[in-house]
């Protein structure tokens, strides 16, 4: 009974660590959007997307969907509003590990 309740509790704490993650992921991204943002117009042009994806690329054990963001970036004219829309709903995939977390 104890060992089963144990990994219950584990259950609940790796579920909040991982959604912490995301949300650290998530904050992490916006402080990036809004530095990369150079003459803050809340746009990002094509220049400041490669600077953008160049800051994540190798942050070790979270992984950004790059298409998803240049795609929301390009449908909308480079609006940082887009990008905040896909933050805030979660469709930016974050990696931790080797598992993949919606």
């Amino acid at each position: 009974m104890e060992l089963v309740k144990a990994v219950n509790e584990n259950e609940k704490y790796v579920d909040r660590i991982a959604e912490l993650t995301k949300i650290e992921f998530q904050e992490e991204l916006l402080k990036s959007i809004l530095r990369t943002d150079k003459n803050q117009d809340l746009k990002i042009k094509a220049k400041e997307v490669r600077l953008l994806i160049a800051r994540f690329r190798g942050k070790q054990g979270l992984h950004l969907n790059e298409n998803r963001l240049v795609n929301a970036l390009e449908e909308s004219d480079g609006s940082i509003a887009s990008v905040v829309r896909l933050i805030k709903d979660v469709t930016l995939w974050v990696e931790i590990g080797n598992e993949v977390v919606e």
